[in-house]
């Protein structure tokens, strides 16, 4: 994987909130392994995909592929930690801007079907790498 990193800065760490069986209110802060550290995008020709890759504290864990539509998401089998991101921009005949908008729509789509206590943490690292994601605009001019 050629290009470069960057670095995520200054990042609040996403609370979730769900709402228990008996009506309590819960908060649930994103772990710190659960936010990324890093992050890196590119267009592989080959795969006319875009390619997001997270960088985490920990790493090394088997992943499973989740498809979405024109994105597949790559995640940790034990986590749900999303470590890869592929937006098929020639199915899309997707620019920079639109690979954008589709990533951070995919995120959100899915963060609205996890609204339970037991999908609580994998919604914080899903909000983690969309907060990620719109914090680093200079990712997406990486597209063509």
């Amino acid at each position: 994987m050629s290009g470069k990193w960057y670095e995520v800065k200054d990042m609040q760490v996403p609370v979730t909130t769900v709402t228990d069986a008996t009506g309590a209110v819960i908060e649930i802060l994103a772990s710190p392994y659960d936010v990324p550290l890093a992050v890196h995008g590119e267009y592989v020709q080959e795969k006319g995909r875009f390619v997001i890759d997270l960088k985490y504290m920990t790493s090394g864990e088997p992943t499973e592929e989740q498809t979405n539509g024109h994105l597949v998401f790559v995640k940790g089998k034990r986590s749900g930690r999303i470590y890869r991101i592929e937006l098929d921009v020639n199915r899309m005949s997707a620019s920079s801007v639109s690979i954008r908008v589709a990533v951070y729509n995919a995120l959100a789509a899915a963060l609205s079907q996890q609204d339970d206590a037991i999908h609580a943490m994998r919604s914080a690292n899903a909000k983690a790498v969309q907060a990620t994601l719109a914090s680093t605009p200079e990712l997406y001019s990486l597209a063509y």
